[in-house]
């Protein structure tokens, strides 16, 4: 909707208009007015449609038969863009001769008729022929797969004929039936080919003899497509244990399409790779706390509080990677420092990463004086980290103090209160 404000004095006068829909047809371009077909031969209809509206739409073209049977192709089409519409028509559509008026519509999605033409469609007898009324287009198989199909072949003779249908693959090898068929009558004829073994499109050829009178009477060509049979997909739920949040742990997680930060727990499909690596302990928000990293390697450590750099008083909570729990199905796994690799995953599982966790409360350590004068050099050990501190202060201070100061560490930044003896 379209909102137009005018003012008059102090009165407020709104118009509200309905927005236009967007400008644009679905129209057949170019169509054959008059088909020429044969009793019992399939054939093909070919139509361009062209999509003028703005944006892409789902276009679908259908032939709607003298007997109300529809064949129908879908395709997108792109702003402006014009696509051919080729339909396959059995030989049983066209059983009966005669003159006969088809429909093309040309559809948004597969209802909404947005254009329509009239094709007329003269079907001619046969005049003695031995056809192929039905066979496969196209076949789609995987590199594994056999497959097996009937061929329909019709003599269109008034007397028996014996004849040979023959399928031709790729590699030229030949497979074939001979048999009498009586006349004005179709048959089934079975065919089977073992799996390709390869990923390709392939073409194959029908082709029908008539012994009796030696001649070559149909071809047809099959397109055969194989593919690899898509791998299984199997979910992993990664999760971490050891502490609750906050803090949160996230990880790179790559399912072999790249790396990908996640929070935890999160879950996953993979056909057979993943990596977690780059782990992180963290807050969202300042008023959560403070979480920094302070060693990395093998098990990187994190120091916790509610508040930064820790008073001696204010209680911290050290967080230590520990190891993965790994429970799924798998060809390997190995770790190396922090980051899990698995190959071959093969089942639903789930992988958590464990961390151990000690909480300090009220930090006082002895220092040792090194030198002592006017100032006071002394060393010191975070109760936290383990690392060695060494400061100097005043010796009034200290002695104002009780030889009792908080001083913090260079490493993880926590305070303790240094007894200076």
């Amino acid at each position: 909707m379209v909102a137009v404000t005018e003012v008059y004095s102090n009165v407020i006068y709104v118009n509200v208009k309905e927005k236009p829909p967007p400008v644009g047809r679905i129209v057949i371009v170019s169509y054959p007015e008059t088909v020429s077909a044969v009793q019992n031969t399939p054939f093909h209809i070919k139509f361009t449609i062209k999509n003028e509206y703005p944006d892409g739409r789902y276009v679908t073209g259908k032939i709607i038969t003298h007997k109300g049977t529809v064949y129908k192709k879908s395709q997108t089409l792109l702003p402006g863009q014009s696509k051919e519409f080729d339909i396959f028509i059995p030989g049983d559509e066209v059983a009966e001769k005669g003159t006969f008026f088809w429909k093309i519509h040309a559809c948004m999605d597969e209802w909404k008729v947005e254009d329509e033409k009239t094709v007329t469609v003269t079907v001619k007898p046969l005049v003695g022929r031995v056809v192929i009324v039905e066979y496969p287009e196209t076949i789609e198989l995987l590199t594994d797969e056999a497959v097996y199909f009937e061929v329909k072949v019709r003599n269109d003779y008034i007397d028996f004929k014996l004849v040979r249908t023959e399928l031709i693959d790729h590699e030229g090898k030949v497979r074939r039936d001979e048999r009498k068929i009586a006349p004005k009558t179709a048959v089934l004829i079975p065919f089977y080919h073992p799996a390709i073994g390869a990923e390709g499109t392939y073409m194959w050829k029908l082709k029908v003899t008539n012994l009796t009178d030696g001649k070559i009477e149909d071809e047809k060509t099959i397109t055969v497509i194989v593919k690899k049979p898509e791998k299984p997909k199997y979910k992993v739920t990664i999760a971490y244990a050891g502490f609750s949040k906050p803090p949160y742990v996230s990880a790179l997680i790559n399912v072999g399409t790249g790396d990908s930060r996640k929070e935890l727990p999160v879950t996953v499909e993979t056909t057979e790779y993943l990596r977690i690596s780059g782990i992180r302990v963290y807050t969202r928000r300042t008023y959560e706390g403070y979480v920094w990293q302070y060693e990395s390697g093998p098990h990187p450590k994190w120091i916790y509080s509610r508040e930064p750099y820790p008073a001696p008083e204010t209680p911290v909570t050290k967080i230590v990677f520990k190891d993965y729990a790994v429970n799924l199905t798998c060809k390997s796994k190995k770790v190396t420092d922090t980051t899990l690799t698995i190959l071959g995953v093969s089942s639903d599982g789930k992988i958590t990463l464990r961390f151990t966790t000690v909480k300090y409360g009220t930090r006082e350590v002895k220092g040792e004086i090194l030198e002592s004068n006017a100032e006071v050099k002394f060393m010191w050990k975070c109760p936290v980290c383990g690392h060695i501190n060494t400061d100097t202060e005043d010796k009034d201070r200290l002695e104002a103090l009780g030889w009792k100061v908080a001083e913090m560490c260079d490493r993880c930044g926590v305070q303790s209160y240094v007894i200076v003896a």
